[in-house]
């Protein structure tokens, strides 16, 4: 008779760490694509700082800016 009643502490607390799991791997998860993402945006600032500074040197200030001293 034992057998065939089921041990509902034993269920729950397999259930619990289940839970507990899948919640620790979707936090994991979930900081990693939003460290993928950041980076991504970093190195595109990155790209368009260095790009705007190429143009920035291009341009004609408007007065002689060699041999100041």
């Amino acid at each position: 008779m034992k057998a065939s009643v089921p041990d509902l502490m034993e269920t729950l607390k397999l259930a619990a760490r289940r839970i507990d799991r899948l919640g620790r791997n979707s936090l994991r998860s979930l900081l990693v694509v939003s460290e993928i993402a950041l980076s991504l945006v970093a190195l595109v600032g990155a790209g368009l700082f260095i790009r705007s500074m190429r143009d920035a040197q291009r341009i004609d200030p408007g007065f002689e800016s060699k041999n100041l001293l």
